[in-house]
């Protein structure tokens, strides 16, 4: 009972939520302020998302990397075979 009680509330809410930037949206209202809360409307930030095909791209558009990373498999078979390695240990 009280799981689908806080489902309609919840559906409620998103309800009123999106009428209310409904509202906003149509009137060109961007905030609204009260004493004890502020509603605003604001677009996704972020840059503008791309489609690459990377076999396409010249060399100028092509960033290469070095990635370091510590070797799991070669660490573990050290310690498997008795050797100490300084800065790893197993965890059980």
């Amino acid at each position: 009972m009280l799981l689908k009680s806080a489902s309609a509330f919840d559906n409620r809410a998103k309800g009123l939520k999106s009428r209310l930037k409904m509202f906003m949206e149509m009137k060109a209202i961007k905030k609204i302020e009260a004493t004890r809360y502020t509603v605003s409307v604001a677009a996704n930030g972020g840059l503008q998302s791309i489609q690459v095909d990377q076999e396409k791209l010249t060399a100028e558009f092509i960033r290469r990397q070095i990635v370091v990373s510590p070797d799991g498999d070669k660490i573990r078979e050290a310690i498997a075979a008795g050797n100490a390695v300084e800065g790893a240990v197993l965890i059980c």
